[in-house]
């Protein structure tokens, strides 16, 4: 989506009368941390731009957690946008079910991201 469709987007939702009280936005489906974070920022500036009555907003994020680093953790946290971890069990289970595209497994890459949203 690019930044005028979603600036767009938010415009829209918040001339309409569909948001009241408070909503949500989740991004998930393919791998939603795969586009940079300023997508997400600007998602944010757009959100807070047109919400000129203070309507609850929530973000979240449903990852695979393999591009989490201590820069993603950060900006998560600061920005209270909550998240899921897709994991599928230990080790031996996750590997067979979520290999990486070129076949390696992912369940140490899958950690890694998490110890850094707990870290951070």
């Amino acid at each position: 989506m690019s930044a005028p469709v979603l600036d767009m987007l938010f415009k829209r939702l918040f001339e309409s009368s569909i948001v009241q009280k408070r909503f949500a936005i989740s991004w998930h489906a393919g791998e939603p941390l795969a586009v940079p974070i300023t997508f997400y920022e600007e998602a944010l500036r757009s959100c807070e731009r047109y919400n000129s009555n203070g309507i609850e907003a929530k973000f979240n994020v449903q990852t695979n957690a393999t591009l989490i680093d201590a820069k993603w953790a950060a900006f998560l946290k600061n920005n209270k946008v909550s998240i899921g971890v897709s994991i599928d069990g230990p080790a031996f289970i996750h590997d067979l079910n979520r290999p990486h595209c070129a076949g390696r497994p992912t369940f140490e890459a899958v950690m890694r991201g998490i110890n850094f949203l707990r870290e951070s």
